[in-house]
């Protein structure tokens, strides 16, 4: 008897019984893709999280040797007056100077995170931030600008994550406050742009992850099921209705994908990619899948309304290149 095949990659051999996406059968490189906290419950997702706790505990008991140099905090501390006066180039200057001399020192590491981060180079910033915390796990300040900037990315859960650190090992009342006030900052907006707690968008957007990975395996009936559940979480989800619609595209239901497309339009009306793929839909012929040229992955609101640019106008470029 042949040993059935996983339903997402449809490759390795299935052996864990998923309980988010309906009890289909999955391999255990699948559930590893997955998981998130959506699955607690699962026995495996338990033996995961048992894991990470110990490895991030051995990783706080490992020994650590940190430079103290107040010469290198002092000029760490003029860089950052610079930055603050958004003189970045400066500010640059003067850590690239201290790195030649003190090469992974987890304070230039952090002003250099610092900088990038203000400047809005966000990626940059967060890479030497980690670096910094790396080598000094216990720095409140990096775990500070660290969620600050997951916040700006809108990586909400990492966010929440860094804040909750400070909260956890600080000892400097006014940056612990200042990490209690950004957690309910964040509580509220979700609250008054969402309608549900931070929590609950928390966990939805982990089912939109979830879903979102099996899209782009070309498993559409489960990525659908997924973005349903993402839904139920967080009613107001435009971006779980437009790629359901692309779901429904690809597998040549017209009606369905108009449908769910129309839905995204119905929260946000300007929802660029629901318009652009519409226009692709209602071209359709019923009962044949939708043939995009690319597939592209886009975080449409952080990189296009956030950064007040046009995803139709980038598509129309793209064209008469």
């Amino acid at each position: 008897m042949a040993k059935p095949k996983c339903e997402i990659c449809n490759d390795k051999r299935a052996k864990r019984k998923c309980l988010v996406f309906n009890g289909q059968f999955i391999c255990p490189s699948c559930c590893a893709d997955l998981r998130n906290e959506a699955c607690e419950g699962c026995r495996h997702y338990q033996t995961a999280v048992r894991f990470e706790a110990s490895k991030t505990e051995a990783k706080v008991k490992k020994k650590f040797m940190i430079e103290i140099n107040e010469e290198v905090e002092d000029a760490v501390d003029a860089a950052m007056v610079l930055v603050e006066k958004r003189k970045f180039k400066k500010a640059r200057s003067i850590l690239r100077a201290l790195e030649k001399l003190h090469p992974g020192n987890h304070m230039i590491l952090y002003g250099f995170g610092t900088a990038y981060a203000f400047e809005g180079r966000l990626e940059e910033g967060i890479e030497y931030l980690e670096k910094a915390i790396e080598i000094f796990p216990y720095f409140v300040h990096a775990y500070y600008n660290l969620g600050t900037a997951y916040e700006k990315k809108y990586d909400l859960r990492k966010s929440v994550d860094c804040m909750q650190k400070v909260i956890e090992i600080g000892s400097d009342d006014e940056l612990v406050q200042k990490a209690r006030d950004s957690i309910r900052f964040l509580e509220k907006a979700v609250m008054e742009s969402s309608k549900i707690s931070l929590s609950e968008f928390l966990k939805a957007q982990e089912l939109f992850d979830a879903a979102f990975l099996l899209m782009e395996k070309s498993r559409w009936e489960l990525a659908i099921s997924g973005f349903r559940q993402c839904i139920e979480t967080n009613l107001e989800h435009a971006q779980s209705y437009g790629n359901m619609g692309i779901c429904y595209a690809q597998l040549g239901e017209k009606s369905k994908a108009l449908a769910a497309l129309d839905e995204a339009l119905k929260i946000d009306p300007e929802y660029e990619p629901a318009i652009a793929n519409k226009i692709h839909v209602e071209r359709m012929q019923n009962g044949e899948p939708m043939t995009i040229r690319k597939m592209k992955s886009i975080e449409y609101y952080r990189e296009y309304p956030h950064k007040k640019k046009s995803y139709l106008q980038s598509l129309l470029d793209e064209n008469t290149e």
